[in-house]
């Protein structure tokens, strides 16, 4: 049966009891850098004064500075200076 639900509701049902095998992509991105920049502190207390601004429900700061979009940033490209993780974390807001 068809789903004529749209957007990510028409999917869910197209795929609803079919299998997907994910291969082991630990070689494709094996010559990749892990790791945390060590400059993340900086950028977290950098974004969340700018959520501060840009959020004004209590509730919804809590769970949006829970998402540590600084810390992703940090993790993204480990060379970047903190002003790098500043402009590449505050490019997500918008």
């Amino acid at each position: 049966m068809e789903s004529t639900k749209p957007g990510p509701t028409l999917t869910a049902d197209a795929l609803r009891g079919q299998q997907l095998r994910i291969p082991n992509l630990r070689p494709a991105f094996a010559a990749w850098k892990q790791g945390v920049n060590p400059l993340h502190e900086r950028v977290r207390h950098a974004v969340d004064e700018r959520l501060e601004g840009l959020v004004a429900d209590e509730r919804v700061l809590v769970k949006v500075k829970a998402a540590d979009i600084g810390r992703f940033a940090a993790g993204y490209v480990l060379s970047l200076s903190s002003m790098g993780m500043r402009y590449r974390a505050a490019s997500w807001f918008f």
